[in-house]
């Protein structure tokens, strides 16, 4: 129905996990939940960026809400819409 070869929703929302165990907050990053909200297919033949952003510090020590989106980069369309709830001793 799409028309075009599409990336499923979970694999293109892996990125979220790479980067929030490796880049930021990195190295021991406990990845507690997310939820996401599927807006736009993502096609194999286009460039995206992935967005983090913390939104807020929870109560809990070394917790954080971070939203994460995927961007489609040539028509600024938002794809993918979801937040993170990340643990991180080093850097909270």
């Amino acid at each position: 129905p799409i028309g075009k070869m599409c990336v499923p929703g979970l694999l293109s929302s892996l990125v979220f996990s790479k980067v929030l165990g490796t880049i930021f907050p990195g190295h021991g990053t406990v990845y507690k939940s997310q939820n996401l909200r599927f807006r736009r297919p993502v096609f194999v033949d286009r460039d995206y960026i992935a967005l983090f952003r913390v939104e807020k510090l929870l109560d809990k020590p070394h917790t954080a809400l971070i939203s994460t989106d995927i961007w489609d980069a040539e028509f600024s369309e938002l794809c993918t819409k979801g937040e993170a709830i990340v643990i991180n001793q080093r850097t909270f």
